[in-house]
């Protein structure tokens, strides 16, 4: 059944914008209509574009009006650079770079909010209420904001290429109590989704990699055992390469999207049977799924 307040979409036939003036006129019931529209300064860079849609509708009991509009691609950089990022609760974000991301500040907001939501559901008055809506609109904005300044960072740096991990379903592994809350509470796929379009927008390359032994991997040998990661710190059985374990990890995820990216045009991948693979290295199994299952253009979210 459709909610009395949902969203309505608006075509070229039944809507136009004038981005420079900021009007725009709807096709309503009781005729053309024209509204004067206040529009960011963030945005007016794209008032030379070629609006294509509207999305009408109501957010947190205001009106929100998404203008779709269309312009020339960004051309394509030429800088095949791998920037491999890891993201972790701890370490929000730590890249093959040795740039690291403390998540020290966000956890303790999140910790202080999550204490006073509790505190104000037990109280349950209608002001109590009120201020905890204040509340979740802070904590969600807060985040939003950090999320944009760290992508707009990553996008920035001199790489043409930026690889991440893909962690959906993460949320489904069943895990401690505690564990589980810091999970819920990782902003994540806003990240990793700020980045995409970022990058759009300077013209890079965004690919996201299989999380498969990424923190298991020696990034020096190509070693895999369970036992090269301690906590946060990395030991390398085979060749005693010692580093912290997330930035191992970044560099691992730099080195298979340097694969994918050097290898995406590949039609068929070779994909290797059962029996060989129970014959290979664990280090050569890692290098097979990474060159023949990440290969797929539609698990990569790539377009040609």
């Amino acid at each position: 059944m459709k909610k009395d307040k949902s969203s309505i979409r608006l075509d070229k036939r039944t809507c136009k914008a004038f981005l420079d003036s900021g009007e725009i006129q709807i096709t309503t019931i009781a005729g053309r209509k024209k509204y004067h529209i206040s529009i960011p300064d963030y945005f007016k860079k794209y008032s030379d574009w070629i609006p294509k849609a509207m999305t009408l509708g109501i957010k947190y009991k205001k009106h929100t009006l998404k203008i779709i509009v269309e312009g020339k691609r960004q051309a394509k950089s030429t800088n095949k650079e791998i920037l491999g990022i890891d993201l972790g609760i701890n370490n929000f974000a730590v890249m093959s770079n040795n740039i690291f991301i403390k998540a020290k500040k966000s956890k303790q907001i999140k910790r202080k909010h999550a204490y006073l939501r509790k505190k104000l559901q037990s109280i349950g008055t209608r002001s109590a209420i009120r201020r905890l809506r204040i509340l979740v609109g802070r904590e969600r904005r807060y985040m939003t904001d950090f999320n944009h300044c760290i992508s707009k960072n990553i996008a920035q740096m001199p790489f043409g290429v930026i690889a991440m991990e893909n962690l959906k379903g993460i949320r489904k592994q069943k895990k401690s109590k505690r564990t589980n809350r810091m999970i819920s509470n990782w902003s994540f796929f806003q990240l990793q989704s700020f980045v995409a379009y970022k990058c759009e927008m300077y013209g890079k390359s965004f690919v996201t990699v299989l999380p498969h032994y990424t923190s298991q991997r020696c990034s020096c040998c190509g070693f895999v055992d369970t036992d090269n990661r301690y906590k946060g710190t990395f030991k390398c059985a085979s060749c005693g390469y010692t580093d912290s374990a997330d930035y191992n990890a970044s560099k691992n995820i730099s080195q298979i999207g340097k694969i994918l990216f050097e290898q995406v045009g590949v039609n068929q991948p070779k994909v290797t049977s059962d029996e060989s693979e129970g014959s290979l290295h664990k280090g050569q199994l890692n290098k097979m799924i990474v060159t023949s299952h990440i290969l797929n253009s539609q698990e990569l979210g790539w377009s040609n």
